[in-house]
């Protein structure tokens, strides 16, 4: 079978290859036969026919029994050098630690763009709690804190029940504001407040007026009484009442009663012993 030399190209070298290396794993054909059968690609199947069947002729390597002895030794060998620890409790303390802090911090920083009568507004106000509890200025922290309620005022201002959460929220952040006024920071917060307001009032949203909103007032600390705060009563009372016993003639009381102290001491009757008969 003789084909034309331009009709001959790569895919039909491919072609080619694969028919000679049938026929010659089949025993149909030699190596031989396959150059002659085709020869313009006779340099070239000679190189690819001679590798295939190197090839072929190894693909059924397996181990030697001596070999599989020897590896099984090595990884026992291995093994029982190296026992297993268990992981500390620590360690796990540690990962578990880990895992917690990356919860808390992802959930933080999705609670961050909660809106009122979200599931996730609980714990946006509970991480902002956290955060003034930790920082060193705050009122700059409850400035910022009010700003973020009034963009959540406007926010929600479509819905009413949001918007009554959005209110109460923003009013109580004023509230804190108001309450920390010294004349070091007056001018500052009330220009926050201020600045604040005509914003909501500009997007048509009706405020409680600042001189009807009351400051916090800070919770009263009972402190332990001193020494020097102990007092005793001015009065005393006159008369304490005492138990009066009468002894009889053998040696046994009769009567027990109680009855007003007398301004001097009290004394006794003798007890008189006469001897039974």
């Amino acid at each position: 079978m003789q084909m034309d030399e331009s009709e001959i190209n790569e895919d039909q070298l491919a072609l080619v290859l694969d028919e000679c290396l049938s026929a010659i794993l089949s025993e149909n054909a030699s190596l031989d036969d396959c150059l002659a059968r085709y020869p313009y690609h006779a340099e070239q199947l000679k190189l690819l026919l001679v590798a295939a069947s190197k090839i072929n002729r190894h693909k059924t390597l397996e181990p030697t029994q001596a070999f599989r002895n020897q590896a099984r030794h090595e990884l026992m060998k291995y093994i029982s050098s190296h026992e297993y620890k268990s992981v500390p409790v620590y360690r796990f303390a540690l990962i578990l630690a880990s895992l917690v802090i990356g919860f808390l911090t992802t959930g933080t920083a999705l609670a961050q763009g909660a809106l009122p009568g979200d599931r996730l507004y609980e714990w946006k106000l509970a991480s902002e709690r956290a955060w003034r509890w930790t920082a060193t200025d705050h009122v700059s922290v409850d400035i910022k804190l009010a700003e973020r309620r009034s963009r959540e005022v406007l926010a929600v201002s479509g819905d009413p029940e949001r918007s009554l959460r959005a209110h109460q929220e923003y009013q109580y952040a004023e509230m804190v504001l108001i309450s920390e006024i010294v004349p070091e920071n007056k001018a500052r917060i009330t220009s926050v407040i201020q600045t604040q307001r005509e914003s909501l009032e500009k997007s048509g949203i009706t405020l409680t007026p600042v001189d009807e909103i009351t400051p916090l007032q800070p919770e009263p600390v009972e402190t332990p009484a001193g020494p020097s705060e102990l007092r005793m009563p001015s009065q005393i009372p006159s008369s304490i009442p005492f138990v009066t016993v009468v002894a009889t003639p053998d040696l046994m009381p009769t009567a027990m009663s109680a009855v007003p102290a007398l301004t001097e001491p009290a004394v006794l009757p003798p007890v008189v012993s006469t001897p039974n008969k």
